[in-house]
Formats: C-alpha cells, sequence, structure tokens
C-alpha cells in the first residue's frame, strides 16, 4: 500500500525548511555582521550622531561631571578619526569612552556578542562552565587574584594571580574596561568591584571563546605558565550530575533568588547563640521571581519574634534595582513618617532619539499621569516616595549596622543616603558605587544604532534622595572604612562582618 502525503503537509513541511534556513543565514549574517563586517565611515558616523543627539536630547545629567565644551570636544575629536572602515568592536572601543565621560553609571554603550548554534550550545553546555567563572575574584594594586576555588579544578589556588590570559595581560583587560564604563561621578570604588564580578567576561568580549587558555599565574613560587582544556569528559559530567542531585534540596525559594555561584540574593541568618544578632542580606533590588515584600514582611516578623538588637544590613555588591524594594527595606528601616525621594526630572514628555516604540509610549502615556511642566528642568516626576509615607506595623528600631563597597549602587546606594541623612546605622566598608545626591535613572530604554545595531542605555529620569551632601560627586562614606585584603579573602575572612560585631 502506498502512503501520500497531502498537499498540506508538503505545504507545511516546506515552510519549517524555509524557515529554518532563513534562521541559518540570519545567525550567520548576524555573527558576521559582529566580528568580521567593516562598517563605512558614512554608516559609523551616522551611529555615532544617534548617539550624541539622543543623550544631548534627553540626559538629564549630561554636564554634571564634564563641561559642554570639554564634552563637545570629545564627541568631535571621536567623529573626525572616523574615515575609514572599521568593524563594530573597533568603532565600540571608540565611541564608549566618550558615553563613559559623562560619569553615570546607568549609562552604557552596550556591546554585542557572537550567537552559538543549537549544536553549537549543546556543546557549550556539555563542556560546562570555564573555570575562570567559576572563580571569586578580587582586585588589589591593580592586580587580579583568586580568593576561592569551588570547583574540582585545583589549577588556580586562593592567592595566586592570574597575570595573562592566551597572551593578553590581565592588567590590560580591566584598564581597557575601566575605560567603557563609569561609576556615578568621581567615585573611583565602583570600578574595581565591578569588574571583579566577571573579569573573564571582559576578557570574552575582546577576544574569540576558546576551550583551551593559556594562563599565566603568579603564586608562592613565583611566576608559572599552564594550561587549562575546557572540554566534555566522563569525570565532569558525573561531578556535574552529583552536585545538581546534591544541591536542588537546598535550593533557596525562588523568591529569594540565587547570584552566579548559587548564592541567596536575599536572606537572614542569626549570628550567635541566642539569635539576637542578625544578618540580612539583600544583594539586589530587582531579579527575576522576585518578590521583596515577602521576604521583609517574613524576615521582619521574624527579627521581632527574635528580639534582635543588633541588625547588620548586608548592601555590598547590590547593584539596584526597583524603587519600591529599596522604599519598602527603609520603611522597615525608621519608626516615623518619612519622605523618601527629592525632586524628580525629565526633559521631555517625547523624543526625537530612536527610543523603541513601545518605551516612547508607556513613557508618554505615564507622562500624562505623572508629569508636570517644571521651567527650569522641563517637567517633574510625581513617584512614589516624594510625598510622606508611613512605616511599616513591624520596623526595626534597634541597633543597625549597614555593610557597603562600591558595587553597592542605585536603589541601593539612595536607600544608604537616605538611612545616612536621619543617622540611623553605622556604615561600615568602602564608599559606594552610587551617588549620594543624584543620579540618572528611573527609565532606561535601550537604543539601538541603526547600523552597527550597538545598545545604548540611556536614563531619562534625575533621581536623588530627599537629602544632599556638600561633597559632589561622590558616594555615600562609610563611618568605618574597611577595606578587606586578598589575604584575609582567601581564608574566607568577612572582615567587614566581623567589624561590624566587634561594635
Amino acid at each position: 500500500m502506498k502512503f501520500r502525503f497531502s498537499r498540506r503537509f508538503k505545504l507545511l513541511c516546506f515552510s519549517v525548511l524555509i524557515l529554518f534556513t532563513q534562521a541559518c543565514v540570519s545567525l550567520k549574517t548576524y555573527n558576521y555582521n559582529v566580528t568580521e563586517r567593516k562598517f563605512s565611515p558614512e554608516e559609523l558616523r551616522k551611529d555615532f550622531s544617534v548617539v550624541r543627539a539622543s543623550l544631548e536630547e534627553a540626559h538629564q545629567g549630561i554636564y554634571w561631571y564634564i563641561s559642554k565644551k570639554d564634552l563637545d570636544t570629545k564627541f568631535d575629536s571621536v567623529y573626525n578619526t572616523l574615515k575609514d572602515s572599521i568593524t563594530m568592536m573597533e568603532f565600540y572601543k571608540r565611541a564608549a569612552p566618550v558615553v563613559a565621560q559623562l560619569r553615570c553609571g546607568h549609562t552604557r554603550l552596550l556591546m554585542l556578542s557572537p550567537k552559538l548554534s543549537r549544536q553549537q550550545f549543546r556543546e557549550s553546555k556539555a563542556k560546562g562552565k570555564s573555570l575562570l567563572s567559576e572563580l571569586y575574584y578580587r582586585i588589589e594594586d591593580d592586580k587580579l587574584f583568586v580568593i576561592n576555588n569551588p570547583t574540582k579544578n585545583k589549577l588556580l589556588h586562593p592567592g595566586d594571580q592570574l597575570v595573562s590570559i592566551n597572551h593578553k595581560s590581565v592588567q590590560n583587560i580591566l584598564d581597557t574596561a575601566r575605560t567603557l564604563i563609569s561609576s556615578d561621578g568621581y567615585n573611583t570604588t565602583y570600578y574595581n568591584r565591578s569588574l571583579e564580578k566577571n573579569p573573564y567576561g571582559w576578557y570574552r568580549l575582546f577576544n574569540k571563546q576558546a576551550d583551551t587558555l593559556h594562563l599565566q599565574i603568579r603564586d608562592s613560587t613565583g611566576l608559572k605558565d599552564t594550561v587549562y582544556v575546557r572540554k566534555v569528559s566522563k569525570d565532569t559530567a558525573d561531578v556535574a550530575a552529583k552536585k545538581q542531585a546534591h544541591t536542588r534540596p537546598k535550593k533557596s525559594p525562588r523568591y529569594k533568588g540565587s547570584d552566579e555561584h548559587g548564592q541567596p540574593l536575599l536572606n537572614l541568618s542569626y549570628l550567635n547563640s541566642d539569635s539576637t544578632a542578625a544578618l540580612l542580606k539583600v544583594r539586589s533590588f530587582s531579579f527575576s521571581g522576585s518578590n521583596h515584600s515577602r521576604f521583609y514582611r517574613e524576615s521582619f516578623a521574624d527579627i521581632k519574634q527574635h528580639h534582635v538588637n543588633m541588625l547588620i544590613l548586608d548592601l555590598r555588591y547590590n547593584g539596584g534595582g526597583t524603587l519600591q524594594a529599596s522604599r519598602n527595606l527603609f520603611a522597615y528601616l525608621t519608626d516615623s513618617p518619612f519622605v523618601f525621594l527629592g525632586e524628580t526630572y525629565a526633559r521631555k514628555r517625547f523624543y526625537k532619539a530612536p527610543i523603541p516604540i513601545i518605551y516612547q509610549i508607556n513613557y508618554f502615556l505615564r507622562s500624562l499621569v505623572m508629569f508636570k511642566k517644571d521651567a527650569e528642568h522641563g517637567y517633574t516626576v510625581n513617584l512614589k516616595g516624594s510625598k510622606p509615607l508611613r512605616p511599616k506595623a513591624d520596623n526595626y528600631t534597634s541597633d543597625l549596622k549597614v555593610l557597603i563597597n562600591g558595587s553597592t549602587f542605585s536603589a541601593s546606594s539612595l536607600l544608604s543616603a537616605n538611612l545616612k541623612e536621619i543617622n540611623r546605622a553605622t556604615f561600615i566598608g568602602e564608599e559606594t558605587g552610587g551617588g549620594f545626591n543624584e543620579c540618572s535613572a528611573g527609565y532606561l530604554p535601550l537604543i539601538k544604532l541603526p547600523n552597527t545595531r550597538l545598545i545604548l542605555r540611556m536614563p531619562l529620569y534625575r533621581l536623588a534622595p530627599d537629602t544632599s551632601t556638600p561633597v559632589k560627586g561622590h558616594g555615600v562614606f562609610p563611618d568605618v572604612e574597611v577595606l578587606p585584603k586578598v589575604s584575609e579573602l582567601k581564608k574566607g575572612m568577612d572582615v567587614e562582618l566581623e567589624r561590624a560585631m566587634r561594635n
């Protein structure tokens, strides 16, 4: 008996084949544009002009830390170098440092990375993460040190300095990265703390993915060369399977999140036998699946039940997130009505900049309700927190210490500034990366440049706490400065926490 395919089935198969072919061609074209294609001077100048015009039109803090004259000079200087055809990466290396001159940590030109095919993705997943992306690092004296290696591969040990990767100087990688990003104002602590989180990612940004890495390491015996090979092996697969099976029951609830090393982003723990000293870790105010309201409600009810008389709030490496999560936490740390936000400004209701239409519509509709004309700044924005709010019922009023560092940024810096203003806490650590007085943030559309397709992330609001300091262009300074050393960190010491416990 003969089996015949219907015309509809044949058409379906043909359509699937066409879509699959187009996807392959699209992936190939995308990767070619990212890695090999050279863009003409006209295309590059158009993209650079879009960057400049967008920032000049919409960025609230464009001239806070650099004069218009100086910034114009930098824009003109780079524009005049765009005379030859160059790749996207070469253009990025010229354009991104100019954007960084605004000294706004929320503003950045984002580079694109090549995409993997399905087969490449499966192969990469089978090999697991690269060793260098699994390590914990610390930058000290412009050198990159390993402070913890949680993997079974002990090629690098705590205290080892990573000197070069595939003959690329690590110091040069870090120095280059510092020119492409910015802190808020004149702060410098943000750079090292930010780069420590993923130094291998910055190497990957400028170099092709390689499974074989020639590493130069300096340990207690001196300088040595070694090779790391990322590959699939039975041992690797068995270890990964056992690790997954072992860790699954201990996985923290989704609403508490987890970082790149599997540690919870939100966590409450007790530090002594009678549970009167507690550590509240809040490493982010925004992540997928988060429920900060639930975490605060449960945590502060527990804190009250245990009669905690010393609470240590850990905001280290909290890069920010939603204003709501930051503001609600403050409401648990005071027993008086409070104003959380100062004046919030925006320049316009609608921008000529090529902001994605969905952002434009959403922004415009919000403006009809939230914006009020302001002669000096364009518009004031009515955000919750700019008028008095009540504290939460289970608010904590006893001894409070706050751990901060250079990666305490955005909404976590805003929270810190408000706590500092009312002398609510003792701050321990180093200056926050986020500004004390103000920042450009709040609403951050992503603008895709027309030719290279690079992404400009640009904030549209000026945000500020309900306070200010005469020290311009800096973050919240600690009351007790504690700068952990590599020699301490490699032993697993948490010196900021230990200092907080001694007070």
